[in-house]
């Protein structure tokens, strides 16, 4: 049988730019066109007769000069469906291309045999093109056409591209390829309602990502402190690990690829990027390398084996000319020449190609490799998933040490010498995922599977390699121990290295810090503010790019955050992309751990997609790959991008549809007392506000809105709420109204589009409440938080970002099954100065108005009532009232059921809310590794009291409360007086109690009437 040479690279995926990583307006799909002729243009089963034939399907009496033989399909007029002629023509061009192939043909004539068919291809291409009246005098010319594919290696990229739709089964694209049009598509963009893409100029968009490159990495000593601890070689548990290398696992933008180039400053690396010609990035792809290690010969049975060869090949050769250089660069010390040589691997480096100095590096690699390849036999017994990859290790442990060597010379490194803690060879594989496509059906080795095997030879503690992807399947790269194809990782005997995820978050805030640079409302919501916080994509973005760029940000957000595409209507979203847009609004967290015992597979790979795809952060995977646990961290540029989406009038989010959707089909559960429910209400409230404000969608350089509590329950509540007084008020505020104190511009600035889930009760109080405001948040409350569920704050009177400013809208939950009264003792444990929402110790506390809520949801009569009460006492601890008034003035509420009659959101979709209600998360688990905490604690902003949470974007971060001010979850002892007031334990009749007495003790009550007994 006739195989294919080695030398020949493997098809390539597409050339044009589908990848929401691409910086220039995508390919549109074909379906977005919105015609008739390429939306029904055919299924994958109408072209399945067109597909080249097997050998064992070939007819011997088949001629492929003979149209009549294998002509396109006749229509009922006798005439051919442009369609069926394409088909025909390319997979006709692709079999004579693979022919060429076979035969390993590289002569003039071949190429101008080849131009023939092409030219066929062009014409059946611009025959389509011609029937769509939005392309039809965009088709480009024929000797245009030819021009562009005057360079043979152009021509043999175009056929990769055939050869990529021909696995698609789907020609379809070539229609809107750049390739067969005069000018991009972009040029002639459909009209549509809803939008997603980054329309800046290409240009800009490169410069943005270079010069972002060219800035000092933030952060660097913690977060490569942290990179040095997770691959630390630990003497008595190195012989248990598997092999050298880790993923390093998380989500786009967060800073894979530059903690790596900062890492190579101080530890020896050699970088290699496996980018593939359908997406754009930085740092450029090594497309040399990328085409030897991700090459496969299906034809060839023996090929698992051969990639074992390649892979020891390519490391020797790797590993031995990186010596050469290092021996020629020079250099005084270890330090000097790392420096040395990370400076010739990276110089001359542009947005689509990489330096020349490297390009000339990996083609001296690939030379040697293919030396050592022949030399290495295809040694080894069994079946391929069994074997060892063929090679002499020895021959890779001499060569590790001579680059060792090269490196510390003049000072000698003996075979025996003591290994380093930290490897002393450091080798990563950016965009990994290019590795993983397996060798065939039913195969579960890969390049990459067989590059790790490779990776063993190396000795612990001489080299480390780290694989990074952002878009490649998160399970390929971390199998879990029962599905890893190594028998000893399933046995148990060998472990994995766990993946590295702890890569920071806000660090582009450390030198612009809420208090320091941003002091008011107006600030906090500028794009200059929200941009940084996150994330650096975002703040390296808005930094190094023109105005263009960042008047595009918050849409190029858009397409990161469902991962690219055009949305028109609800029914093109998918599940995995609802989840995207609800997560970044409301702490859904998912913990594929709780339900791995019923559906293992279904669980991991949503979870992982949503970390892929969706900007979703990697806390961390478990030691054993068993399960990863995930959040969407608080970033209010993706929050805000989420809600233009969502309150879109053409994209029809249904809310409460795709929270059941979300809710079921993830590990999630809603909250014991439907807390997630209300906060649903708030955020559907919040976005019917902005669009009346910026409408449904971004204004240029559009950021979040300003608006005010008025306007924000205005669209929560049904009745107006004007002319009520507040039942629980200071001596000066007794007779002003709800309007009085509310009702003005100017009175009440909210920032607020989505909720963080606090992991500590201490959090939710004054001096962290400031800063949720600043990042656009509200306050979930911790589990078993006393008193509230929700607290959203607002500044009063001034738009300055000061404690005495601030104001809260304060919820508590109840999912009760049957009627309850109203309680005004829940409204009691809601006193502010209890909760300490105000500072008791300070005279002028409290003088901000503040509105209670209890929504009682499983009430099946809605209600929606003012609440009063016989005294104030009976709604606020009294111990803070000044002469007979309390300290603080409230306006209260209790809301039953879920009724359009009562509710806003309730008005379209009630029976969907009330669903959602009856339906029916974890706190994160942080690292032991004290650098890896701290990288991790960085990610959840807000979380708990914990500096690290703060400290990063916040100039004087508020102190951890003393142990003595800690209250546990039921309350903290306080003195008045000499006696005590206890929490109370109250004896539960009817869901009321009154005020215990005696001894001088007091119980918290539980509600306005019957017994209670004081602790």
């Amino acid at each position: 049988m006739s195989k294919r040479p080695a030398s020949r690279s493997p098809p390539l995926v597409p050339s044009f730019p589908l990848s929401q990583d691409s910086a220039s307006f995508p390919s549109i799909a074909a379906a977005e066109l919105e015609d008739p002729f390429i939306v029904g243009l055919g299924s994958s089963t109408q072209l399945t007769s067109m597909r080249p034939q097997t050998k064992k399907q070939k007819v011997e009496s088949a001629d492929d000069s003979d149209p009549a033989s294998h002509g396109p399909p006749l229509q009922s007029d006798g005439t051919f469906a442009p369609k069926d002629i394409l088909d025909h023509l390319t997979t006709k061009t692709i079999k004579k291309f693979d022919r060429r192939l076979a035969l390993a043909v590289e002569d003039a004539d071949t190429y101008a045999e080849l131009e023939k068919e092409l030219l066929s291809v062009h014409a059946a291409v611009v025959t389509a093109i011609e029937t769509i009246p939005k392309l039809s005098q965009n088709a480009v010319e024929e000797k245009d056409f030819q021009h562009r594919l005057s360079d043979p290696g152009k021509q043999q990229e175009f056929f990769r591209l055939l050869k990529e739709l021909e696995r698609k089964e789907d020609f379809r694209e070539l229609i809107v390829n750049d390739l067969f049009l005069k000018k991009p598509l972009n040029k002639f963009k459909p009209d549509r309602k809803v939008v997603i893409v980054d329309e800046s100029p290409e240009q800009d968009q490169y410069d943005a990502t270079t010069r972002s490159w060219a800035t000092d990495f933030v952060d660097s000593e913690m977060a490569t402190k942290a990179l040095e601890d997770h691959i630390r070689r630990i003497p008595n548990q190195a012989a248990a690990r598997y092999g050298p290398f880790c993923p390093i696992i998380q989500s786009s933008g967060m800073g894979k690829s530059r903690l790596l180039d900062e890492f190579a400053k101080n530890h020896f690396s050699i970088p290699i990027n496996l980018r593939g010609p359908d997406s754009e990035g930085f740092p450029p792809p090594d497309a040399n390398v990328r085409e030897y290690l991700t090459y496969i010969d299906k034809d060839d049975p023996e090929y698992p084996k051969v990639s074992g060869v390649r892979m020891y090949a390519f490391l020797l050769a790797l590993l031995s000319h990186a010596t050469a250089v290092v021996k020629l660069l020079g250099g005084r010390d270890r330090m000097e020449r790392i420096a040395l040589f990370r400076e010739y691997m990276a110089e001359g480096h542009k947005m689509k190609s990489v330096g020349g100095r490297r390009k000339l590096f990996y083609d001296e690699v690939l030379k040697e490799a293919a030396k050592f390849q022949k030399e290495a036999p295809l040694a080894g017994k069994g079946s391929p998933s069994k074997q060892e990859v063929p090679g002499d290790k020895t021959h890779l442990f001499e060569a590790a040490l001579a680059l060792r060597q090269a490196l510390y010379s003049p000072i000698i490194i003996k075979k025996n010498a003591k290994l380093p803690a930290i490897p002393d060879i450091i080798i990563t594989f950016d965009e990994a995922h290019e590795l993983t496509k397996k060798f065939g059906a039913g195969s579960s080795l890969s390049n990459f599977t067989q590059l790790r095997r490779a990776l063993r030879m190396l000795d612990e503690g001489s080299a480390y390699a780290f694989f990074l992807s952002t878009d490649s399947k998160i399970s390929e790269f971390a199998p879990t121990q029962h599905r890893d194809n190594s028998n000893r990782v399933l046995k148990g005997t060998l472990v994995l290295d766990k993946p590295f995820s702890a890569l920071g978050f806000d660090q582009l805030m450390t030198s612009r810090k809420i208090g320091a640079a941003f002091k008011t409302i107006e600030d906090i919501t500028s794009m200059e503010c929200i941009a940084h916080m996150g994330r650096p994509l975002w703040g390296s973005r808005y930094d190094h790019g023109s105005e263009e760029v960042k008047d595009q940000l918050l849409r190029f957000a858009q397409n990161k955050l469902i991962c690219g595409g055009v949305l028109r209507s609800k029914d093109d979203l998918t599940e995995s992309q609802m989840f995207a847009l609800v997560s970044q609004r409301l702490p859904l967290d998912i913990n594929s751990a709780r339900y791995m015992t019923y559906w293992p597979a279904e669980i991991e790979e949503k979870a992982h997609k949503q970390v892929e795809n969706h900007m979703r952060i990697c806390l961390e995977v478990s030691q054993g790959h068993e399960y990863m646990l995930s959040f969407s961290a608080s970033e209010p540029l993706l929050s805000e991008a989420a809600s233009v989406l969502m309150r879109a009038d053409d994209l029809g989010f249904d809310l409460p549809l795709v929270l059941q959707t979300v809710l079921s089909g993830y590990c999630i559960s809603q909250g014991d007392r439907g807390e997630l429910v209300v906060a649903a209400f708030f955020t559907w409230a919040r976005d019917k506000v902005a669009a009346a404000k910026h409408g449904s969608a971004p204004s240029r350089g559009g950021c979040s809105p300003i608006f005010s509590v008025r306007e924000l329950l205005s669209e929560l509540f049904v009745s107006s709420m004007d002319h009520h007084c507040p039942p629980v008020a200071r001596q000066e505020d007794v007779t002003k109204t709800y309007k009085d104190m509310f009702g003005s511009d100017g009175q009440t600035f909210m920032h607020f589009n989505h909720f963080i889930k606090a992991l500590e009760i201490n959090v939710v109080r004054q001096q962290y409440l400031l800063y949720y405001l600043s990042r656009g948040a509200g306050a979930f409350g911790a589990r078993c938080q006393p008193g509230v569920d929700l607290v959203i704050p607002y500044l009063y009177k001034s738009g300055e970002l000061e404690t005495k400013n601030l104001g809260y809208i304060l919820v508590q939950v109840k999912l009760y099954s049957t009627k309850v009264s109203p309680s005004a003792a829940l409204f009691r444990n809601m006193d502010p100065f209890h909760l300490k929402l105000f500072d008791s110790k300070d005279p002028d506390a409290g003088a901000v108005p503040i509105i209670r809520i209890v929504f009682s949801l499983g009430g099946d009569e809605a209600n929606f009532q003012q609440m009063s009460y016989d005294s104030a006492a009976d709604a606020a601890y009294d111990h803070y009232f000044v002469n007979g008034h309390p300290r603080f003035t409230s306006f209260d509420y209790w809301c039953s059921g879920i009724s359009g009659e009562t509710l806003g959101p309730a008005a379209e979709s009630s029976a969907q809310w009330v669903a959602l209600a009856r339906t029916a998360c974890d706190r994160a688990i942080f690292s032991k590794t004290a650098s890896a905490e701290s990288m991790q604690r960085k990610t959840y902003p807000c979380g708990s009291t914990v500096l690290t949470h703060w400290r990063e974007w916040v100039h004087n971060p508020p102190p951890p409360p003393e142990p003595e001010e800690q209250d546990s979850n039921s309350g903290a002892k306080r003195e008045n007086g000499g006696g005590k007031r206890g929490t109370g334990n109250g004896k539960k009749g009817d869901g009321n109690g009154k005020k215990g007495t005696g001894n001088g003790k007091k119980g918290n009550p539980g509600a306005s009437k019957g017994k209670q007994r004081a602790t």
